[in-house]
């Protein structure tokens, strides 16, 4: 099982070779944050289910009312057999429980997911809050993206793709045919991507709140709190959110399979206080590194991520051994040469 590439064989190997026990805590950190910060998946809907269905479930819990004509499609599907469709007509819209983690105030954010266009008039994609935050399609530009951001509940006054506005997209989404739409904010800098390749980058401060007085404050597939203007015409698969990370900051390669959810990644996978980590590379070399907890989980989080296309292809890794007469060492970790790794955990 070369590389041990799934977070299963991390699980397995935790478990049964070391005998490590995982808190019920550990297994809700969601599997998709870099290792150098603390997201969490806040909503995840895979869009599967029967052909006609109006079920529509959020993994983490959130409850999901469709009106309309919202249903689930197998016409069209990026992963899973199905996804949602929306047919433009009134009210075709699904309407998310309002939430404080869909709050994002001043945090990191992630937003994205896979969208088929189907026609060529303006769609609303995304809609947050009371002109907090919006996502919409095919406006100042051809079948492109555009995003706004406000946080006075009743203007765009920070981000706005209106004529002239900093947030019109400018790359065109391939029309009948499934595109990758991530929206990202690291700090002050917002930036957003089409099937991984980054089309706007804007810098600006402010907080937006994303929690209004309705009880659903987020909308999907139409504009207003009620999802009443721009109806959205086609299909949506594979929508994530992400509070606390900008996962994507670079151009980057789209997933290839349904987004992950937190069951499973280890983030207290150690008993002791620090872990001796033993690197079997390619070439049959093996490595060793005196490790803190910390910084165990940072590397493992870091190889579950470029397991899945996130990240940087290597891992600084601090040595400890034979520093003077230097400041310090460091070793650089390839991804593709990485073969296997153990963990042997002690109290120091």
């Amino acid at each position: 099982m070369k590389g041990l590439r799934k977070v299963t064989c991390f699980i397995l190997m935790f478990s049964m070779i070391l005998g490590l026990s995982i808190s019920n805590e550990a297994r809700v950190k969601a599997a998709d944050a870099s290792a150098k910060d603390n997201g969490k998946t806040v909503l995840l809907m895979h869009m599967d289910g029967e052909n006609g269905s109006t079920s529509f479930k959020d993994e983490t819990g959130k409850n999901v009312i469709y009106t309309g004509n919202a249903k689930i499609s197998t016409d069209q599907n990026k992963f899973g057999g199905a996804s949602a469709y929306f047919d433009s007509s009134s009210s075709s819209i699904l309407r998310i429980q309002k939430s404080s983690e869909l709050d994002f105030g001043a945090d990191d954010f992630t937003i994205d997911f896979w969208y088929y266009p189907t026609n060529e008039t303006r769609n609303a994609l995304l809609y947050m809050g009371a002109t907090n935050f919006a996502i919409d399609y095919n406006y100042q530009g051809t079948r492109n993206i555009n995003i706004w951001a406000g946080n006075d509940e009743k203007s765009w006054n920070l981000i706005s793709s209106d004529p002239g506005g900093n947030g019109i997209g400018h790359k065109s989404l391939n029309l009948n045919q499934w595109n990758h739409i991530a929206v990202a904010r690291e700090g002050n800098v917002w930036r957003t991507f089409i099937n991984g390749v980054k089309d706007t980058e804007i810098t600006v401060a402010g907080e937006i709140n994303c929690t209004p007085n309705t009880d659903y404050g987020t909308v999907i597939g139409g504009m207003g709190e009620l999802g009443e203007n721009y109806k959205a015409q086609g299909y949506f698969d594979e929508l994530r959110i992400v509070k606390g990370a900008a996962l994507y900051t670079k151009n980057f390669n789209p997933p290839t399979t349904p987004y992950p959810y937190s069951t499973t990644i280890p983030t207290e996978t150690i008993t002791g206080n620090k872990a001796i980590l033993e690197v079997v590379m390619t070439n049959n070399t093996i490595k060793e590194y005196d490790l803190t907890a910390d910084e165990l989980n940072n590397f493992i989080t870091w190889y579950d991520n470029r397991s899945d296309g996130i990240g940087k292809s290597y891992y600084r890794m601090i040595k400890r051994s034979n520093v003077k007469p230097f400041n310090s060492r460091y070793e650089y970790l390839q991804f593709d040469k990485i073969y296997s790794f153990e963990v042997k955990d002690y109290n120091e």
